[in-house]
């Protein structure tokens, strides 16, 4: 079963991509889909991180946020990316951590 902290990281390193693909992006249409995803990633965090504050030993158990629609959200953007961000390599890690988190998202759908 995966525990807080790791489910914390994955959502992290997906955070920290999205925020670099939202700098790198030049279309406000593109920023605002990134940054609309980005923000749920962080009300992700935050609630986790509270919630290992208030129980460091209980394991994750359910998402708090619509994973169904961020799923979709990241999905498209995963198929897009490469459009959005001219920079391959930021690219690829992006997508990189999309596949990551989706498939950390997946184990909870």
């Amino acid at each position: 079963m995966t525990t807080n902290q790791e489910a914390i990281d994955i959502l992290d390193e997906l955070y920290q991509s999205l925020d670099d693909a939202y700098w790198a992006s030049s279309d406000p249409k593109d920023r605002d889909l990134i940054r609309g995803i980005s923000s749920s990633i962080y009300k992700e965090i935050s609630a986790l991180n509270k919630l290992e504050i208030e129980n460091r030993s209980k394991e994750y158990e359910v998402l708090t946020f619509d994973v169904v629609r961020v799923n979709k959200k990241l999905e498209k953007l995963k198929k897009e990316i490469d459009d959005i961000i001219e920079k391959v390599d930021l690219a690829a890690d992006v997508v990189k951590s999309i596949g990551k988190a989706l498939g950390f998202i997946g184990k909870f759908i």
